[in-house]
Formats: C-alpha cells, structure tokens, sequence
C-alpha cells in the first residue's frame, strides 16, 4: 500500500513589532509523494483562529529524544529520564513565546495545540513558508534544535509520553521506517482497507487516542515533511544512540 497523506492548511501574518500568527485560511493541498485526495480543513466555531490566544508571539527566552511511557525522553547521553510539565523550559532561538502552546497542552485542548504547532512550524520555517500557508520538506532544515525540543517536550510532557514528534519517531523506526505500517501504528488509517484519513473530525485529539497520534505533522505536507522532521537533528541523537548499542547480529535502523 503507497504511503499517502492529506493536507490541512495555516497563514500566518506577521507584524513587525509583534509576531502574529493567524489562521486565514484553513484550505490547501498536500503535495505527498504519491498522489491522493486534498484534505480541506472544516472551519467550526469552536477553533476559529488558529492562534487566537498565541496572537503576539513576543521575543522571550524560553526550550528538550525518545520517548518512553510515562513522559521519559532520551537525553544527549541516551539515558532514559522522566520530564514532567515543570520541568521544561521554554527556549527559542527565533524568539518565540511558546506559552500559548503549553496552555492549550495543559488544558487538554489537543486539537488547538495541533494548530498552534502547525502554526509555529511555518512561522520557523520562513518567510516563503508563511507567504504559501505551508512548510516544504526542504525548510525543515533551517529550524533551530531549540525550538523542536521545546515543542517536543511539551507535547510528550503534557501526553505523559504519548505524543509529540520524538514519540512518533521512535515509533516510525519501530516499524522499520514503512509508512502504512507506522500510520496504521498510530492510527492514521480506518477501516479494512486501510484508508487514509482525510478529515480534521476523523483523528482523535483526546489521550485516548493511539500513542504517536498526535501532532498532525503529516497533514502539512506528506511524507517528505514528516521524514524531515524526523530526520532533524533535533530528534537523530536517539537514533544514534540505539544503534550504538544494538547487539552484534541484531536489526538496527541503518538495515531497516
């Protein structure tokens, strides 16, 4: 089965004084690397702008694995620690205030932490990025570590280790890197044949839903946007580590 995903889509205005980051639009198509439907995003009342209360993304310091069941990461030493809310620190190196998104996480209110991250990647990812509404595969690059480790650690912290990107990595890797059998693992599939969901009501933002499962990263731009990210420095640490100390004779992810 070709691994597919389907789109859903953010602007961003950005004054020059404060940065702003709006939905305008929830409208536009992936681009995955085999064809499928375009996902449309629904507006609802209920979400209205993306980062209504993220509004005024004001320069701050702020700041992040695999992650383990209970909220553990995998540090630079590759030693599995628990991170509780507490404990993690807002840091970025493009001056963004991470607050809103810790907010929504710690409210609960996955769906709108879903949007504000989608926000904030095409915020990082740059002006081009912004002017278009989504990310290209090619601008992951020029995120800082800093600012993926602090929305990892929030996602993973508030999720107790549920979700966030370095979840689903080491998920991905898990799964020998095959893209229906990671998305069928978190559950990005339905049905008998496996089809792939399309539509913001068909995912599942509560706890209950399947561990890597949220955010949406995929829905930006396919798989070649969520390979990047996965493949980010940000998140290549855990892997090394894995491999490093993988016995002699068995699998590692350099033979998946």
């Amino acid at each position: 089965m070709a691994a597919a995903s389907c789109s859903m889509a953010a602007a961003t205005n950005v004054a020059a004084a404060n940065v702003k980051v709006v939905r305008t639009t929830s409208t536009a198509s992936l681009r995955p690397s085999v064809k499928c439907a375009p996902l449309r995003v629904q507006h609802s009342q209920h979400r209205g702008s993306v980062v209504a209360s993220a509004s005024k993304l004001t320069s701050s310091f702020l700041g992040g694995g695999d992650p383990r069941p209970g909220g553990g990461i995998i540090g630079k030493s590759g030693s599995s620690k628990t991170i509780k809310p507490e404990d993690v620190v807002l840091e970025s190196e493009a001056g963004i205030d991470y607050t809103p998104l810790k907010e929504a996480l710690e409210a609960g209110e996955f769906q709108k932490a879903d949007d504000i991250t989608r926000a904030l990647l095409i915020e990082l990812a740059g002006e081009d990025a912004k002017g278009r509404g989504w990310v290209y595969f090619s601008e992951v690059k020029t995120i800082s570590v800093k600012d993926f480790k602090t929305m990892d650690s929030l996602w993973v912290a508030y999720s107790e280790g549920k979700f966030g990107f370095s979840v689903q990595k080491n998920l991905w890797v898990q799964c020998s890197k095959r893209w229906p059998k990671f998305f069928k693992r978190i559950n990005w599939v339905q049905g008998e044949n496996n089809i792939y969901r399309k539509w913001p009501a068909e995912f599942n933002y509560t706890k209950e839903a399947e561990k890597g499962h949220l955010p949406l990263t995929n829905a930006l731009r396919g798989t070649e946007l969520i390979q990047a990210i996965f493949k980010h420095p940000a998140f290549e640490v855990e892997e090394k580590k894995k491999v490093g100390n993988t016995a002699p004779g068995s699998l590692t992810s350099k033979s998946l």
